[in-house]
């Protein structure tokens, strides 16, 4: 073989080698930019999935607290209601024998004032006319001031030399157990 051949033939295989190299460092590459790019895909896809995530949850939130804001608005309506009825029906509560046990128990409480002690007693017109006599025999060794005042019904004692008052209004009354009105209604609807 001559020198030349042999060269041109060495020549071949190196270049036939490098295409081959070159050719392998082409294709990892490929497949490199490739496997980074599926990467990269799959990163962007679960960002925007995280994100959809993410924002569902947060309408969905935002819905339930909606909803939950909507039904205490309801409830508080309907407890509105309810105590604005039995507000009515303290208004309009019949003056029987059960109303006048309940003054007379009130007046209970007279009986731990020191004798010597004025009393005021304040009712609303219509009890002032109907009970004044009742209280003043049950009551008939006290010195009694009666006094008329803007109130449902119920009874109001004060003493003034000691700052002592006793708020039997049917609104005090209704007012003290408003708190505990709403809580037992509240805690029904739960229930229901």
């Amino acid at each position: 073989m001559d020198l030349k051949a042999e060269i041109e033939k060495r020549t071949r295989e190196e270049i036939e080698k490098l295409i081959s190299r070159a050719e392998r460092v082409k294709n990892r590459e490929i497949e490199s930019a490739l496997s980074r790019k599926q990467q990269i895909v799959e990163d962007e896809r679960k960002k925007v999935d995280d994100k959809l995530k993410e924002e569902l949850q947060k309408a969905r939130s935002n819905l339930e607290l909606e909803y939950r804001l909507k039904l205490l608005k309801f409830k508080d309506r309907l407890i509105s209601s309810i105590i604005a009825e039995v507000q009515q029906e303290l208004q309009n509560l019949p003056r029987d024998e059960k109303y006048l046990l309940f003054l007379k128990k009130i007046l209970q409480e007279v009986k731990t004032i020191p004798e010597d002690k004025k009393i005021i007693i304040s009712l609303n017109q219509t009890d002032l006319n109907n009970y004044k006599d009742i209280i003043s025999q049950e009551l008939a060794e006290r010195e009694i001031e009666f006094q008329p005042a803007d109130i449902w019904g119920g009874i109001i004692i004060k003493v003034r030399e000691q700052n002592f008052k006793i708020n039997a209004s049917l609104e005090n009354l209704l007012s003290s157990l408003t708190d505990d009105i709403r809580d037992k209604i509240m805690l029904e609807l739960e229930n229901a």
